[in-house]
């Protein structure tokens, strides 16, 4: 699958699969962002190792068991509105060491035209687009802490994978909680304001081709 992701810093991905199940990789060519014409969208749905504004962090690794089951019955949203219909479905997801990558391709209705058109307006616009999901966490998966700093002071015998991000959680003064296992991943939304400030649209995909290279899951720059 071949499409523009811009200049994005190098994220080592460790999990891509599809709707079948498959280990895929993505052939990424780099450059500006390319028409959005074929609906087809990719984005940082959620960001690991950092607290979002609820004051959840999600560990790196934690989507892993919960991918294959939202490619089968996932979908997407506009807003979080899940009384309306969805606005398109997901094709892959990966888990980097940044985050939740998806894959996505928008439906052929009315809803999804309007956002379409807004997500096309903003990104030439070099405006950033916000991404979220819905899902829940097994309440023993979930570990609260007083503070980001209690986080960070036993971070290291927790066991997570990965490095945490220190500046946000040095900052947050408040109650958190890591999660880590994701049990259900719902649906990815694309919203006005994200929880994870991290979470937007990474690209708009260039190509309608759906060839994927398994070999080239290390060129990608995501």
């Amino acid at each position: 699958m071949n499409f523009a992701i811009g200049n994005f810093p190098n994220w080592e991905p460790t999990l891509l699969v599809n709707c079948n199940g498959a280990q895929l990789g993505l052939n990424a060519n780099s450059g500006t962002l390319q028409s959005l014409d074929e609906g087809l969208i990719v984005g940082l749905a959620a960001s690991c190792n950092t607290v979002d504004l609820g004051g959840d962090v999600i560990a790196y690794g934690a989507f892993s068991g919960a991918i294959p089951r939202f490619l089968e019955s996932g979908f997407i949203t506009f807003g979080h509105q899940w009384d309306r219909p969805p606005i398109g479905m997901p094709l892959a997801a990966i888990e980097s060491r940044k985050g939740l990558i998806v894959l996505a391709k928008l439906h052929q209705i009315e809803e999804a035209s309007a956002v379409k058109q807004i997500v096309k307006d903003r990104l030439t616009a070099g405006l950033t687009v916000g991404l979220s999901i819905g899902y829940s966490a097994p309440i023993n998966q979930a570990i609260g802490f007083r503070s980001g700093e209690e986080l960070l002071r036993q971070w290291g015998r927790l066991g997570v994978k990965g490095e945490p991000d220190e500046a946000s959680l040095r900052q947050w003064d408040r109650p958190c909680r890591l999660i880590q296992q994701v049990e259900a991943l719902y649906e990815a939304s694309i919203v006005s304001v994200p929880m994870n400030p991290k979470a937007h649209l990474l690209a708009r995909i260039h190509s309608p081709q759906l060839a994927i290279e398994a070999s080239s899951i290390r060129q990608i720059g995501i």
